[in-house]
């Protein structure tokens, strides 16, 4: 599937196509309980025209404990020379967008 999310507002706003590489639904029991020792997710890698170049992937791990995880992997380097130059705020996009997953990930844990 491919996806084309972006960034910033009007005209300013950099398109970021991405292709789904790999997905893994989670796994339950007949009572629609999750089964320990799993892991759910999906991993995307960019197409051309996104700024950088990488894939990231995203899953959930539930050990054999109850303990749930959430794990997000990610590499990247710069699509252009444009890109490069702009790597300090590149590197500060990608922090403020990790940022933002993990506070998803903590409201979908707490059930908000």
């Amino acid at each position: 599937m491919r996806v084309v999310s972006g960034f910033g507002v009007g005209p300013f706003r950099i398109k970021a196509p991405c292709r789904v590489l790999w997905s893994r639904p989670g796994e339950f029991d007949g009572a629609s309980r999750a089964v320990a020792g799993q892991r759910g997710g999906f991993g995307y890698g960019t197409l051309p025209g996104h700024p950088v170049r990488g894939e990231e992937g995203f899953y959930a791990e539930l050990t054999d404990d109850g303990r749930l995880f959430f794990v997000c992997s990610a590499y990247s380097a710069p699509a252009s020379l444009l890109y490069r130059l702009a790597a300090p705020v590149t590197r500060l996009t990608q922090r403020f967008v990790l940022a933002r997953y993990v506070r998803a990930a903590r409201s979908l844990a707490a059930g908000v």
